[in-house]
């Protein structure tokens, strides 16, 4: 059987700041009807803040010092949120489990292991941490006990060099 990861993460913490500044969130227009949990990277879209999607690559302002459900932004409102938006701060990434997988094989859009998935994964992230795509960060589109594949194809073919880890969805 394999073995499944709660999908339980907390988001980006504020750790310190590499110029010795002290913690100032700064407050942003929110887009309404939104919801941003502490910890969530946020862009900027139409002149408002929005919460980054697995695509981004460019406009991240920061990320949010605090939680704002989303029946305290209702659209019809102006609501400001806090972000930490100072490019020399540093942060950390907290994740309750995961699941550590060494590759049986794969391709550019498959990591395959044995046994070691499960058919629910989609929306994970799988974070290759050694051997061919080291350093890729992909989401799972699809799952089963012996594979993940990912929307976004790897930088280099999965092969049995290459380790994993699974992280629950947000």
């Amino acid at each position: 059987m394999s073995y499944e990861a709660p999908r339980t993460t907390v988001g980006f913490e504020r750790v310190y700041n590499m110029a010795g500044f002290p913690s100032n969130p700064v407050p942003y227009e929110l887009t309404g009807n939104t919801a941003f949990p502490k910890g969530a990277v946020v862009v900027m879209t139409d002149g408002l803040l929005a919460r980054a999607d697995d695509n981004t690559t460019s406009k991240v302002v920061g990320v949010m010092a605090e939680e704002v459900k989303q029946a305290d932004n209702p659209s019809d409102e102006v609501t400001y949120g806090m972000v930490y938006d100072n490019p020399l701060d540093v942060f950390r990434v907290s994740v309750a489990d995961h699941l550590d997988v060494t590759a049986t094989g794969g391709s550019a859009t498959r990591f395959e292991a044995t046994g070691e998935f499960n058919d629910d994964m989609e929306g994970s992230v799988i974070y290759v941490y050694e051997g061919p795509s080291k350093g890729a960060v992909r989401t799972i589109s699809d799952s089963d006990d012996n594979y993940v594949d990912v929307y976004v194809p790897f930088p280099e073919t999965i092969t049995t060099d290459s380790k994993a880890v699974v992280l629950g969805e947000d």
